[in-house]
């Protein structure tokens, strides 16, 4: 069996660089990938900084909605310890903890609907999308203090009010659980209730599990930090530098607020397979008791998904607790987009089947010409590993991608769901 560094060789990278070169992109792609038996690669190819800096594998990145995975495994088996199912009503745990923590927030329906739809909207509806709205949420430049999350998701810095940064009130719209709808919003309120509940930093809450899990090059503080880095700046397609030459800009930590290097992301799904692989009675990190991942947690992840309620138009994925699953002939398949200013990003990890434990985390430091870029090396890594279950006709079709009359917060889905996603047996 060839390794992975035999696999993608001098010539794969030269493929890489002929990409960047020919979409004119500023920046570059850093990508991790992962193979059996432990055996992993590193690359970067193209610009780091506005300098001209290589782009490197030590380069933190903005990981964007790649957030939502590790804050819907952590969220898990968090409350999993704590004896609390992923069906409890989220307005109970907000009510148990009392107004003195929670700045009396609870979750409350939109006009014309019932009270009941806020009621009944339950811990894995915050992670499954089928709760609340708020698609995208909005950045922050680095030299403004980041809202606390309770003033986000009570409209304090709507359109006009405090910061002006967009954030709507956040308000039950539809019958939780029936219905797909990307919901930044979930991920907010999660945040809030982790925070309430502990009375601390969401960084501070997952800072210990996160280094225990392989997070350790991983974090949700924006600024940056000592010893740390060094730190890719984003650019747009134009060529400019995101936030006013600073670089980029802070997100909502859970939902994308996530910096770091791709490697990071990776050992972390290398230890959730392990997990799941693992069976109940063991983890790969330990005993099932002990595990920072216990299976139960990466089973429910993994497996508890919803039936299609529009996730399949979305990205030809079912819905998970904060990832996507799809089928790839006899392989299932982990796979998330990501969207932040200046920063494009994508994994996919088998977790079952033939190729299980194979994966790779993609980010590039730009805007919507990057996530072709990405898609274009998905498909060149796709195409020389072979995985099983994956069409190569479909990999090998022309690049081209129309982003016009697509709304933005849908370009970097619908162009990876068109360019590589497609590529997988459909979900039956």
């Amino acid at each position: 069996m060839s390794t992975l560094a035999e696999i993608f060789d001098d010539g794969a990278r030269a493929e890489i660089d002929a990409l960047i070169a020919a979409r004119g992109l500023a920046g570059g792609v850093t990508f991790s990938l992962l193979g059996p038996g432990g055996d992993a690669l590193d690359i970067a190819r193209g610009v780091g900084d506005g300098t001209g800096t290589a782009l490197s594998p030590s380069h933190w990145v903005e990981h964007a909605s790649l957030s939502k995975t590790v804050a819907a495994v952590f969220a898990t088996q968090y409350y999993a310890a704590k004896g609390v199912a992923p069906t409890a009503s989220v307005n109970e745990l907000l009510g148990a903890l009392g107004e003195a923590k929670t700045g009396g927030f609870k979750l409350v329906p939109a006009a014309g609907c019932p009270q009941a739809w806020a009621d009944g909207v339950q811990l894995k509806h915050l992670m499954n999308h089928t709760g609340l709205g708020m698609h995208y949420v909005y950045g922050v430049p680095l030299d403004v203090p980041f809202p606390p999350v309770l003033e986000l998701i009570t409209g304090q810095h709507d359109t006009g009010a405090g910061l002006g940064l967009g954030y709507a009130a956040i308000e039950v719209s539809k019958e939780p659980g029936t219905a797909f709808g990307y919901s930044g919003g979930g991920f907010l309120v999660l945040q809030h209730l982790l925070e309430a509940t502990e009375g601390r930093p969401i960084e501070e809450v997952m800072r210990g599990w996160m280094d225990r899990v392989g997070l350790r090059d991983f974090s949700f503080v924006p600024t940056d930090l000592p010893g740390k880095g060094p730190y890719a700046q984003g650019f747009m397609d134009d060529g400019t530098v995101v936030g006013g030459g600073v670089g980029r800009l802070a997100f909502p930590p859970l939902a994308a607020g996530a910096v770091g290097t791709p490697r990071a992301l990776a050992n972390f799904w290398a230890a959730l397979h392990g997990a799941y692989a693992a069976g109940p009675d063991g983890s790969s990190l330990g005993g099932a008791d002990d595990a920072p991942i216990s299976h139960a947690t990466a089973a429910s992840v993994l497996r508890d998904h919803t039936a299609d309620a529009g996730s399949v138009e979305f990205m030809n994925a079912e819905m998970g607790l904060g990832v996507f699953v799809a089928t790839a002939g006899p392989n299932k398949v982990a796979l998330h987009q990501a969207a932040n200013e200046g920063f494009r990003g994508a994994y996919v990890v088998v977790f079952e089947g033939p190729d299980a434990g194979k994966g790779m985390v993609v980010v590039s430091n730009g805007d919507n010409d990057s996530a072709i870029l990405n898609a274009e090396v998905m498909r060149l890594v796709l195409l020389r590993w072979g995985w099983a279950g994956v069409d190569a006709d479909v990999l090998r079709r022309d690049a081209a991608f129309a982003f016009k009359d697509i709304p933005q917060e849908q370009i970097v889905n619908q162009a990876y769901k068109a360019l590589v996603f497609d590529a997988f047996e459909p979900v039956s």
